[in-house]
């Protein structure tokens, strides 16, 4: 940047100038007057200016000595800027990690504990906080059933998060109620289409085991399909019931199915994050990836497929940064009870 020199003015009366200076100038009888340019990196980031009641000239000692002073002032001004920059953002940043610790609040701090079964989990949001969820609970008024839910609400980051903590509750206040999933779904659609203001939306599967019979009751309200992999076969099929996505329509239509599961069986849930993980060449990760995965790792403990999951994800992707949340929740029945 060409810097230009100090302007100095002998009389502001004689240069006619009083258009642009303040009353508070011709009150003080300010006559004399000299801007020096405060730069940052080329960039004018202000001005320092000298007011004399006695007009005079600078001469080329006093104007290197104002111009250094002005760097230096400019130098200090974009210091205490960028602290304040990074004292806001350390705020954001240590607000964001509350909001942190809150999200996983209402997440499971444990997989259920329940002879026959396995459970495994993968979870790691984009962002510090996310839109997945999954919640474990037991339904009231029945032998050690087991209600399953996993969603994944629109967006990313703090929105996401909030309108995450409002859905899961819905349907967990649903379940709770003793509804089936199909009915857990359809009334915690009304809910939160009722206070959906912003117009977000979730899918979600909803299900309930019978540990005893091994009969799983599921219903997907325009989720990804589930994973079955059967120890008869070795085929993984995918789980085809139907249903739209919650938060949307006022009523919604939800069908609802019922799998048997046998010793050594695999289910999985999961999220669009984990088949919609990109590499560096723009490919997604994939369903039939995902289903290579689970086969091979048919012998695996349910923990021990998500964790492969997670590994052939980082694979993948290789240093491609975390587009989406990924949830993934494995059950696995490793005998009768």
């Amino acid at each position: 940047m060409q810097h230009k020199e100090p302007l100095l003015v002998e009389d502001l009366r004689d240069a006619n100038l009083t258009s642009w200076s303040p009353e508070w100038v011709e009150a003080e009888g300010f006559r004399g007057h000299a801007v020096f340019p405060l730069v940052v990196d080329e960039r004018a980031i202000g001005v320092l200016v000298l007011n004399s009641r006695t007009p005079r000239l600078l001469d080329v000692d006093d104007s290197r000595f104002l111009q250094l002073m002005a760097n230096q002032a400019a130098i200090a001004i974009e210091n205490a800027r960028l602290h304040e920059e990074e004292v806001a953002r350390q705020r954001m940043e240590d607000e964001l990690e509350i909001g942190r610790k809150i999200q996983l609040g209402l997440l499971p701090d444990s997989n259920p504990i329940l002879p026959g079964y396995e459970f495994g989990v993968l979870y790691q949001a984009a962002q510090q906080v996310g839109g997945d969820f999954y919640d474990y609970y037991w339904m009231p008024g029945e032998d050690d059933t087991l209600g399953l839910l996993i969603g994944d609400v629109s967006g990313k980051g703090v929105p996401a998060a909030l309108f995450m903590a409002m859905c899961r509750t819905a349907i967990r206040a649903a379940a709770l109620s003793g509804r089936s999933p199909a009915e857990t779904l359809t009334a915690a659609n009304a809910w939160i289409e009722k206070d959906n203001r912003e117009n977000y939306f979730l899918s979600a599967i909803c299900a309930s085991l019978d540990p005893q019979s091994g009969s799983l009751t599921y219903a997907n309200a325009g989720h990804n399909r589930p994973l079955l992999l059967k120890t008869r076969g070795g085929e993984v099929e995918e789980l085809r019931a139907r249903g739209i996505i919650l938060g949307v329509m006022e009523s919604v239509k939800i069908n609802e199915e019922r799998v048997d599961l046998q010793g050594g069986d695999i289910l999985v849930f999961y999220t669009d994050g984990i088949t919609e993980a990109f590499n560096a060449a723009g490919e997604p990760f994939g369903i039939e990836c995902l289903k290579t995965v689970l086969a091979a790792n048919a012998e695996a403990s349910a923990q021990g497929i998500a964790t492969a999951v997670e590994d052939a994800i980082r694979r993948f992707t290789g240093s491609e940064p975390q587009a989406d949340d990924l949830t993934l929740v494995a059950l696995k029945k490793t005998s009768s009870p």
